[in-house]
């Protein structure tokens, strides 16, 4: 039977991982949708979920890289910024870990919603460089494209 894991405790686990990555601050609270889909659409699947709990960086860090060994796809979801943050670009440390992923090649689903600021680029050079990437514009289509993924 499938199960969310999140910080900070490594569990093992078995059947297939999806990882959860997008941004947090400014954006909506999307993760706990997604996970739901995910685990009701197929029972056996792992929803490695990195938000919503109070855990120390280095902590984060190490659960995180763990969750994205294992991973057997990473779903990036973009939405529209919903709450602006003067102090940092928003979704700033998701675009640079996308380029990461989009560099280290592996299975990757995007979804990006229509108004997401940097959509037209990000559509672009997922085209370019890694056109095997599905890109999606809703959060289901998002996580059914995840699910076939690992099907």
């Amino acid at each position: 039977m499938g199960q969310q894991v999140q910080p900070p405790e490594i569990v093992s686990v078995k059947g297939p991982v999806v990882f959860l990555a997008g941004p947090v601050q400014g954006a909506p609270r999307w993760q706990p949708e997604a996970t739901a889909r995910l685990l009701s659409k197929s029972p056996l699947v792992n929803v490695a979920n990195p938000f919503g709990t109070d855990t120390a960086w280095a902590q984060q860090w190490e659960w995180e890289a763990h969750y994205l060994q294992v991973a057997d796809v990473i779903l990036f979801w973009l939405p529209k910024e919903i709450q602006h943050e003067c102090s940092r670009a928003y979704a700033q440390t998701s675009r640079f870990e996308l380029g990461e992923w989009m560099a280290r090649g592996g299975p990757l689903v995007v979804g990006i919603e229509p108004g997401f600021v940097g959509e037209d680029y990000i559509r672009y050079r997922l085209g370019a460089s890694r056109p095997d990437v599905v890109v999606c514009q809703t959060l289901p289509e998002t996580c059914d494209a995840a699910l076939h993924q690992i099907e």
